[in-house]
């Protein structure tokens, strides 16, 4: 242990504010991984702006530099599980762009499947066999009979046609499976660090990885196959094993770039608001964009199950996010499906609830919010908070016992464009406790004095125009947890 590391080692210990100095110039070796681990690991969850001297181009130059020297070294015979840490660390962090996580991604899987060189023959043998002999002992825990029941059960395969057994991986083909995207011929792929499903519908090498824990046996084979714990994955282009990862990553950049250019032509403008307007019951689409590796469409009086809103959607070659534009800090609406090959698609996806909440890692630019439409009602534009005499206290104090089942109201305040009611007593499903219930001109929140770091319920539906409007919304289950 070097004398850096211990002195972190003790700083932690010792309940220390550690204010770690990023080695930019790190190269492949031992330390320079360590410190590399030390530092990132002692600011993870902050953002970049609140580590200091954090300059994240170059850190991540210096991750790059170390996992090529790692790739390309001959000296490499054993899984650097050090440097894999500094990878996952590092992909935790917020600091980095979508596509340097990519990259961070795909070193790992590199590093992580590196296979052992011994410098003699004789060594070679011995590995050989050892190698063989655990080959066979994990294979000995999936028998045939086993993976076949497992792919029938939890993929409601119709029949599994072989099953081969090759090298280091075991091969199931099967016919009329499913695993949520309709019924399909595939097969399965096992091996000791992944498992994958390939599906003859899809082309290029796309497949499903596994990001379950990895079954022990073919009993925990079958929860694996039926769980919804799968990534989409793309198989290796085809480049020598040779080619540093910087040049199969500059590969990779310039495909999509190729790609980006044909797979908009597929979403013509017209489809676009069609699809929108019918898919999220849109009044009216406002905007529509795109970029060589975007679409950008805006509306006005959509509504996918949350009340009437204006928003956004956004369409990338491999995402489609909702925005409502009542949410904030980057909060959206992600799909989790197949992505649409064209406009129809779009408008069936944008009609079901195969959505996820999800968060940018950044905000919004200031120009993409100043181009959303300004809120139409009359009310809402009122600068003076005329919009608050809509609110008289005895409706505020009626709607806050009868929706919340309040024994009192102790206070009312209106000030500032915003309106705020404390009660005691409130039950909002959850138990009796004391709140108050906060409300402006485009948002409702309410606060359980039980909780803590700024949580709150925030209103999902349509903004109330009323005292007696505002008692229904209590009473809804159209409300999301928010923080500050």
């Amino acid at each position: 242990v070097t004398s850096r590391r211990r002195q972190f080692c003790y700083a932690c210990f010792a309940g220390e504010h550690v204010a770690m100095v990023f080695l930019y110039e790190a190269t492949y070796t031992t330390e320079d991984v360590i410190s590399l681990v030390d530092s990132v690991a002692a600011h993870w969850r902050k953002p970049a702006s609140e580590v200091p001297d954090l300059v994240d181009s170059k850190l991540f130059d210096a991750v790059q530099r170390v996992c090529e020297g790692c790739l390309n070294s001959e000296k490499y015979t054993q899984v650097d599980r050090k440097l894999l840490a500094l990878l996952a660390i590092a992909s935790a962090t917020s600091w980095f762009t979508e596509a340097q996580v990519k990259k961070f991604d795909k070193w790992a899987d590199k590093i992580a499947l590196c296979e052992e060189e011994e410098e003699s023959e004789e060594e070679d043998d011995n590995e050989d066999e050892e190698s063989e002999g655990n080959q066979h002992e994990w294979k000995d825990s999936f028998p045939d009979a086993n993976v076949i029941q497992a792919i029938k059960k939890a993929l409601s395969a119709s029949e599994v046609t072989e099953v081969t057994r090759e090298g280091k991986t075991i091969s199931a083909n099967y016919v009329g499976g499913n695993y949520g995207k309709g019924v399909h011929d595939g097969r399965v792929l096992i091996s000791r660090g992944y498992i994958r499903i390939y599906d003859e519908r899809k082309s290029d090498g796309e497949h499903l990885i596994t990001s379950f824990d990895l079954p022990a046996d073919s009993k925990t084979l079958e929860a694996c196959l039926a769980s919804d714990a799968w990534d989409r994955a793309w198989d290796d282009d085809g480049h020598d094993e040779e080619d540093s990862a910087n040049e199969d990553d500059d590969d990779e950049d310039d495909d999509a770039d190729s790609d980006d250019c044909i797979w908009t032509d597929a979403f013509p403008e017209s489809d676009l608001s069609a699809a929108v307007q019918k898919g999220l019951k849109a009044d009216k689409v406002t905007k529509v964009e795109k970029t060589r590796k975007a679409i950008s469409v805006e509306y006005e009086g959509g509504d996918y199950g949350k009340g009437k809103h204006d928003g956004k959607v956004y369409i990338t070659y491999d995402s489609v996010q909702i925005y409502d534009r009542r949410k904030k800090n980057g909060e959206h609406l992600l799909w989790c499906g197949e992505f649409p090959v064209h406009s129809k698609d779009l408008e069936q996806y944008l009609a079901s609830d195969n959505w996820e909440k999800a968060w940018d890692e950044e905000e919004l630019d200031d120009d993409d919010e100043e181009d959303w439409p300004a809120p139409k009602e009359a009310w809402k534009e009122d600068q003076d908070g005329a919009w608050m005499d809509a609110f008289p206290e005895d409706d505020l104090r009626a709607a806050v016992q009868k929706g919340l089942n309040a024994t009192k109201v102790t206070k009312i305040e209106k000030a500032n464009k915003a309106i705020m009611v404390e009660y005691e007593g409130g039950d909002y499903g959850k138990g009796k406790h004391h709140g108050s219930v906060y409300i402006t001109c485009d948002y409702i929140q309410i606060y359980d004095w039980r909780k803590k770091n700024g949580e709150h319920l925030f209103w999902c539906g349509d903004f109330p125009t009323t005292g007696k409007d505002l008692e229904a919304c209590f009473g809804s289950a159209d409300w999301d947890k928010g923080w500050d």
